[in-house]
């Protein structure tokens, strides 16, 4: 019963800690995915993660977990049923600092990018009528994802996709 209740303590602990904490860790890591040269690709208990090269507490784990996308606005590429929702994870000292990231294998894994977000236009008219759009923010914590684990990386190729799926930039 006492394991229990110091395992409560702690719990509760951590979470206040993350609370108070957690928006200053995610600002710190978002400093680093900008500086995103300076991460480094490793293998560890057959997962794929990306290391911070200048403080190895803070590592992107790409979940091995993944889930079938059957949205036919996915469906644009020449493999159109090999496409996949995976999650991405944050992790300072192996504790997550935001929730997970959606990021797509599409066309048979040649691409990996953040899973957009949705809009509407017409938004006075209900919901049902109005035109639903795709976009990406730039400065979001997921685009800027990319250059460290997107394929691919480069502007010309994200902006084939981005043509393919018709994914605007927001903001």
């Amino acid at each position: 019963m006492r394991y229990v209740f110091r395992k409560i303590g702690v719990m509760i602990a951590n979470h206040f800690v993350s609370k108070k904490f957690g928006k200053r860790n995610l600002r710190t890591f978002e400093k680093f995915i900008d500086d995103h040269k300076n991460w480094e690709e490793i293998f560890q208990d057959n997962k794929k993660l990306y290391v911070y090269k200048d403080n190895s507490l803070y590592t992107i784990e790409i979940s091995d977990n993944s889930r079938s996308i059957e949205q036919e606005w996915v469906k644009k590429f020449p493999d159109k049923n090999n496409n996949s929702i995976c999650t991405v994870h944050l992790k300072i000292g192996g504790q997550e600092v935001c929730q997970p990231i959606n990021y797509m294998y599409l066309d048979g894994a040649k691409y990996f990018v953040p899973r957009p977000k949705t809009g509407y236009l017409d938004e006075t008219e209900s919901l049902t009528e109005s035109r639903v759009y795709k976009y990406w923010s730039k400065r979001s914590i997921p685009f800027k994802l990319i250059k460290i684990i997107g394929i691919p990386s480069d502007e010309e190729s994200l902006k084939y996709i981005m043509n393919k799926l018709e994914i605007q930039f927001g903001d």
